[in-house]
């Protein structure tokens, strides 16, 4: 069991690209939750977009606690969950096998802002999950 969780989803309300997209994440610490947070994109993003952006939120929330708290990243393992079978497994070609190749330009840098928030963990598993597990802790 890694030492964090976290569970995100991003979406656009009308369409996509949306000036309405959004974002969740929950973070989870062992038997320790946090409250779901959500956030808004007022920029025109499509729900791939939203997907990456809720991820690097979450990520740079826990990155920021855990300096908060006087650690250091190294010392934590991570999994990644989300039903984004695109943002995961472009993720995965980079820290592991079976890539899926990143070619929209912004999807690219969103990727690599991922990437570098993620490189410092001990260890990162990024694991698919139903849809309706997001529906189930997020209500959308």
């Amino acid at each position: 069991m890694a030492d964090y969780t976290i569970l995100f989803d991003g979406g656009a309300k009308n369409g996509t690209p949306d000036p309405q997209a959004y974002g969740s994440y929950h973070l989870q610490a062992g038997d320790r939750e946090r409250l779901v947070s959500r956030v808004e994109f007022p920029e025109a993003t499509t729900s791939n977009q939203a997907e990456y952006n809720a991820l690097i939120c979450a990520v740079s929330d826990l990155r920021a606690v855990i300096e908060k708290a006087g650690r250091q990243v190294e010392e934590f393992t991570i999994e990644i969950k989300g039903d984004s079978q695109l943002v995961l497994m472009q993720l995965q070609g980079l820290i592991g096998s079976k890539a899926w190749k990143c070619k929209e330009p912004t999807l690219i840098g969103l990727r690599g802002q991922a990437t570098q928030l993620l490189e410092d963990f001990a260890e990162v598993t990024l694991t698919k999950v139903p849809r309706q597990d997001c529906v189930d802790v997020f209500g959308h």
